[in-house]
């Protein structure tokens, strides 16, 4: 039987099936998969900043506002908090890698009149006996934070910047995969 028009037309041709295909190489998978994995990251980044935000919004509209009086105000190092082992040179022995900030001790009055004091991390010098206003949780007065220093667009911001490194790398990356294997 000799084959048809309809037929011929159907037929497909081996070698432009190879050419219509995506490159499903090697290189150009894993630029594929640091692309979606630098996105994912990223979106994931995204949510947390969202949430950061939320959440500081949501403590701002429920704080209440204290006149604070700093009885004291230290600076601490990250040993009590978490030691960080480094080495500067392969002759030299390990140390603790020494990070610091400040907290000050805060006595403030809730409403109704109890004192609390409590500490609150103050990221500057400040002298005792200054007077700064205070956010508090009315639920768990120990909860404070320096009116001056917090903002729920800065809490929420903080995770963008990474963000926006991570997907930029992972798009650069996988970028010069192609690139580089594009001739190969």
């Amino acid at each position: 039987m000799a084959p048809t028009k309809t037929d011929k037309k159907t037929k497909s041709n081996p070698g432009s099936a190879k050419q219509s295909r995506p490159d499903n190489s090697k290189p150009e998978k894993f630029a594929g998969f640091l692309k979606t994995t630098g996105m994912l990251l990223s979106l994931l980044l995204i949510i947390m900043g969202f949430n950061m935000y939320v959440g500081a919004a949501a403590f701002k509209a429920t704080a209440k506002t204290a006149q604070g009086e700093v009885l004291a105000n230290r600076l601490y190092s990250n040993e009590e908090i978490l030691p960080i082992r480094i080495r500067k040179t392969q002759a030299q022995s390990a140390e603790t890698k020494r990070i610091s900030g400040y907290q000050a001790t805060v006595r403030f009055a809730i409403e109704g009149g109890e004192p609390v004091e409590t500490m609150i991390p103050s990221g500057q010098e400040i002298s005792p006996g200054d007077r700064l206003e205070v956010l508090y949780d009315p639920d768990k007065p120990t909860l404070a934070l320096f009116k001056k220093d917090f903002s729920p667009w800065k809490e929420g911001a903080l995770p963008l910047i990474p963000a926006v490194l991570v997907y930029g790398a992972s798009l650069w990356g996988a970028s010069l995969i192609r690139r580089k294997y594009k001739g190969k």
